[in-house]
């Protein structure tokens, strides 16, 4: 079946709740770091709650270990991440990786991504999970512009940097897959499918992922080198940037959250979808297009 395109929201649902299902509670943080002549890094952080992981297994097999889980902790290979910096676009290179631990204790790793000139840059967070063979050879599949309509780019000039982030209206609600499937509702990149949320089912399931979601958090943000002087984004601390911040476990707390993100699903409109994401504890978002930030 046809991938659909997705909203920024959507696809980092579609990134978070794969990961938290296989490997466990995951903290995961993309900054883009600009210099003023175009350049810079993206800092990618990824560290895994292990024993987390393992109780899950536990509740799924009878006894902990009898399911395996995946362990983000292990460090991907140098042409996964090769292969992660080409999608990043033309300029775009791999450049160190790390192990480490946060602040809390989690075993995990850091990776230096550099590029020669942020027009050409492209993100997209499911880019950042190296993928298995059969991943690799649909993603390869795709066309470029539905790689677009998911994707943020970005466009600077002299000291103004233009974020732009992907159009609601064409990565919900609409267009029709290779097997005559109409929008994305029900299709495989919706990960609330089936899901009604006045249903007591809906309920357990939510109360199941709040505890296995507790400090689950993935985020991205840009940073530029010089001090911010102006800027319309939603979410600055001083000179960070957040496009999007999700903690999950907060998110997962309240039964209702589900019905909004439902609706979210559903909405084309960016003011509205704006509306209803800024209602979701848990939740730190910006949608607006582009995004303006002028720096020294």
């Amino acid at each position: 079946m046809k991938k659909l395109p997705r909203s920024l929201f959507c696809s980092f649902f579609a990134a978070a709740l794969p990961v938290l299902l296989f490997t466990g509670c995951v903290e995961q943080s993309i900054v883009i770091k600009v210099k003023k002549d175009g350049s810079g890094i993206v800092h990618e952080r990824s560290y895994t709650n292990d024993a987390m992981g393992q109780m899950f297994a536990g509740g799924l097999g009878g006894e902990e270990g009898e399911v395996e889980v995946e362990s983000t902790t292990n460090i991907p290979t140098e042409d996964e991440l090769k292969e992660i910096a080409s999608k990043m676009g033309e300029g775009v290179t791999f450049k160190t990786v790390k192990e480490g631990k946060n602040r809390s204790g989690w075993g995990g790793y850091e990776v230096i991504y550099a590029f020669t000139d942020i027009n050409k840059l492209k993100v997209d967070m499911n880019d950042f999970n190296p993928q298995d063979e059969e991943d690799a050879e649909d993603a390869s599949a795709e066309t470029s512009a539905e790689e677009a309509e998911e994707v943020v780019t970005f466009e600077m000039t002299g000291n103004t940097l233009k974020i732009i982030t992907p159009d609601p209206a064409a990565g919900l609600g609409g267009g029709e897959s290779e097997e005559g499937e109409s929008g994305i509702s029900g299709g495989a990149d919706d990960p609330f499918a089936g899901m009604d949320a006045s249903d007591p089912q809906a309920a357990m399931a939510f109360q199941m992922m709040a505890g296995m979601a507790g400090g689950m958090r993935m985020g991205l943000f840009v940073m530029p080198d010089d001090p911010i002087t102006s800027t319309n984004a939603k979410h600055q601390n001083g000179n960070m940037i957040t496009l999007m911040m999700m903690d999950m476990g907060k998110i997962f707390q309240n039964q209702e959250n589900l019905a909004k993100m439902q609706k979210m699903q559903s909405e084309k409109d960016r003011d509205a979808l704006q509306e209803v994401a800024d209602g979701i504890d848990g939740m730190t978002v910006d949608l607006q297009s582009p995004i303006v930030v002028e720096f020294e």
